[in-house]
């Protein structure tokens, strides 16, 4: 009825609200809700506050009156109980006797067709089915577009469909091809970019991105080499048009959509042609719910021949001016090779240093001495001749640096550009048309090339070994039992000199099979410096004068003179006295024919590996890349090849061998020593710590650890003072008392530190072993 007030509903006059009764025991009050129904045009939620309810005759609402099938008035509104839950039935039929009866068919709803609009007649009525509607609207394509506009972005915001491109507009036709089973197959060149292709579903918008990685060999498409002029985005997020150029003469745009992108595919972006091969996981499940199937498309790389330019000559028609990268840059248009940044980090700073001579037949260059400089960041070279006086010759910087061209490379290769491995001893170099022969090597340099050996495969003495064992050097002769026959013409003490060293290794056929710089390599593992600082003490703590020693001060220092002498003499003993240890020498060797045919593990990662008997203890010992005659004399805790059984056991178990009991049994049964040797080991143990640790490369140290233990105090209370002496030292004063004990050693009893019992009653740090004859069994001569 159009003549119906606004607001009053003209379809639906009555309603049906469903409403839920709460009844409170405790204080007899009632409180109402209703739930929340969409299209009512209600607001629902609490529609009676708790609080008592009356009757018509005034008397408050009781339990028994809410049974279903009874009425209510509350406010105007009849109220109909149709049905209570199981508690409350149980309540009645339990507490007050009654059985309720069963639920009450419930009056239908409002109509479902019908909106809150219509229901309260803010609108004309719902319009007939079966009428015929009228034409659409001006603004219905706009707001079509804007529901699904709408629509998209509340369903698909965020979700993202990816796809990898790759550009074919400047590639040769011919790259689709197809193999055996019909399967496209794309063979592409080596410098075909890759992009990256998103497709946003909320909008239909699509970016385009320049992919880039580093090369991956044959595996990696090269999308590895990208201009660095060309942007990372290549097409902002927009949309595209499939008819682009009908656009451009006023066409409706027709934009690429979903179903257009299938791997395999190749959508045209402004002229420029891509080939869809590949998409993420999300974006095939995407496609697997519209019913596509996304397969990958396969690519291949065509083989590319590399051309090696020939570098030009004089002659050719340019000036010999630069380097030869910057010819062949200038004349082939090559680019010029990057810096490696890694490498310079790596070894900034770092160089290896050696001396060389001429090798001519001018006898005025024959005397010419050279540095050579090698700096490992860059692999550059600098050469500088040393300063003769009245030679003709004008030293100073011979070779700027920078990097040349070595014409006899040690590989017997063509001419290439130093590398560190060229620069050791006896190598010789050529160079712009002279050559040099490298005859002494820097101290730095030697240990820098010893700390990675697997750089510098001629400074490491157990790869040497091994490759004189495979070659069956000395494979039947008993190297050990030759040197011990040597030694023991000459005193026996485990030594032996230089010359006698390489005349063995002459004998035996070892030294025509390597060169000067592995014999320096060999000669520098097994050298003895514990005879030599020990020489340096004794006979330094007895030469100092008394008048260089001041008694009024806290601090003595050494005089100038005094200082001068130790180091004179410190560099006699090293040059003159220095001995190496041949035994350490046949140790190298046994190891290296125990795993000339086993893998062996050179990383610096230590696994554990629990001996409990003395025979595998020796078999796993000769197999361990660790040279543990030296391990044991470099420590700190052995003298003159003893040790004890508590100290050996934590340098094995700190090199990844945890000894058993029964194996320290066993052990302990074999080479112990006897007391006397043991109090005399102890001894000098104790010496060794009181001394302090002597580097016979310092003497600065050495000079300011003997003035601290020569410092002189009145009251008598230096730990010198303390010790129990002989009766030559009792009757000397305070100062001349410790001189006299630190030369003797007479105040050195046995070790302070308490013994205890392990768990099998072995005083571990007690018991005194042979360590010299455990490596004589462990490093057998076994191919003799």
């Amino acid at each position: 009825d159009d003549s119906t007030p606004l607001g009053v509903p003209t379809i639906e006059r009555d309603m049906v609200r469903k409403l839920t009764i709460y009844y409170y025991l405790y204080d007899n009050t009632i409180h109402m809700a209703e739930p929340r129904a969409q299209n009512t045009g209600m607001t629902a939620g609490e529609f009676y506050k708790r609080g008592a309810l009356y009757k018509a005759d005034s008397q408050p609402v009781s339990l028994q009156d809410l049974c279903p099938g009874n009425k209510l008035y509350v406010l105007g509104r009849e109220i109909i109980l149709t049905d209570a839950d199981q508690f409350t039935r149980d309540y009645f039929r339990r507490e007050l006797n009654i059985i309720l009866s069963p639920a009450f068919d419930t009056p239908s709803t409002i109509r479902e067709d019908l909106g809150a609009m219509y229901a309260t007649g803010l609108v004309s009525h719902f319009p007939d089915p079966n009428a015929t509607h009228g034409s659409r609207s001006t603004d219905y394509l706009i707001t079509k577009e804007n529901n699904e506009k709408t629509y998209r972005f509340l369903r698909f915001d965020g979700r993202v469909l990816r796809f990898q491109c790759l550009e074919i507009s400047a590639l040769d036709t011919n790259i689709i091809q197809f193999n055996e089973k019909d399967e496209k197959k794309i063979i592409i060149p080596q410098k075909t970019k890759r992009y990256a292709l998103s497709f946003f579903l909320s909008d239909q918008k699509v970016d385009i991105r320049v992919v880039k990685s580093k090369t991956n060999g044959a595996t990696q498409t090269a999308n590895q080499i990208v201009n660095l002029e060309e942007s990372m985005l290549i097409m902002k997020k927009s949309k595209i048009a499939k008819n682009w150029r009908q656009v451009q003469r006023g066409a409706a745009p027709i934009n690429y959509e979903p179903t257009d992108l299938q791997c395999g595919n190749i959508i045209d972006v402004y002229g420029r042609e891509f080939l869809l091969i590949n998409c993420d996981n999300f974006t095939r499940t995407i496609y697997a719910e519209m019913g596509i199937t996304q397969n990958e498309v396969e690519v291949q790389i065509a083989e590319e021949k590399h051309v090696v330019h020939p570098i030009p000559v004089l002659g050719d028609g340019f000036l010999a001016i630069g380097s030869e990268i910057d010819t062949l840059a200038n004349v082939y248009g090559t680019v010029k090779q990057g810096r490696d940044v890694n490498k310079i980090n790596r070894n900034q700073n770092r160089i290896l240093r050696s001396k060389a001579i001429m090798l001519s037949t001018n006898i005025t260059d024959i005397n010419r001495v050279f540095m050579i400089t090698f700096y490992l960041e860059d692999d550059t070279i600098f050469i500088f001749e040393e300063i003769q006086r009245n030679s003709g010759i004008m030293g100073g910087t011979f070779l700027k640096r920078g990097r040349y061209i070595n014409n006899l490379p040690d590989d017997n290769a063509s001419p290439r550009y130093f590398i560190p491995t060229d620069i050791y001893l006896g190598n010789v170099i050529s160079l712009n048309g002279i050559e040099l022969k490298i005859v002494e090597m820097d101290n730095l340099s030697l240990k820098f090339c010893e700390t990675y050996p697997d750089e510098f495969p001629m400074f490491d003495p157990f790869l040497i070994c091994e490759r004189l064992v495979n070659h069956g050097v000395g494979r039947n002769q008993n190297i050990r039992k030759i040197f011990s026959d040597y030694d023991n013409e000459k005193g026996g003490n485990g030594a032996l000199s230089k010359s006698t060293i390489l005349q063995i290794l002459d004998l035996v056929g070892i030294r025509g099979h390597i060169n000067e710089q592995e014999v320096l390599t060999l000669l520098r593992r097994i050298e003895d410096y514990t005879n030599l600082s020990q020489e340096l003490v004794t006979n330094n703590l007895n030469t100092i004068p008394s008048s260089n020693l001041s008694t009024n001060s806290t601090t003595n220092n050494l005089s100038t003179q005094s200082v001068s002498n130790l180091i004179k003499s410190f560099g006699n003993l090293s040059e003159s006295n220095t001995s190496y240890l041949y035994n350490e020498l046949c140790d190298l060797f046994s190891y290296a024919y125990s795993v000339k045919d086993n893998q062996v593990d050179r990383s610096n990662k230590i696994n554990l590996r629990n001996v409990d008997d003395l025979k595998s203890l020796l078999k796993l010992s000769r197999q361990r890349h660790t040279q543990w005659r030296r391990v044991l004399r470099r420590d700190n805790s052995s003298s003159n090849g003893l040790i004890t059984i508590q100290d050996f056991t934590k340098l094995f178990r700190k090199n990844g061998l945890v000894v058993g009991i029964n194996a320290k049994k066993q052990l302990i049964e074999k080479y112990q020593v006897d007391k006397q040797t043991s109090d005399e080991f102890f001894k000098n143990k104790n010496f060794k710590k009181s001394s302090s640790r002597l580097d016979n490369r310092s003497t600065n140290k050495f000079k300011k650890t003997i003035s601290r233990q020569l410092d002189n105090e009145a009251d008598g209370t230096h730990p010198l003072n303390l010790l129990p002496v002989d009766d030559k030292a009792v009757h000397l004063p305070i100062p001349e008392r410790r001189k006299y004990l630190l030369s003797s050693g007479s105040y050195l009893n046995e070790d302070s530190t308490t013994s205890v019992a392990n768990s099998e009653g072995i005083f571990e740090n007690r018991v005194v072993i042979d360590y010299n004859k455990l490596c004589d069994d462990i490093y057998v001569c076994d191919w003799a």
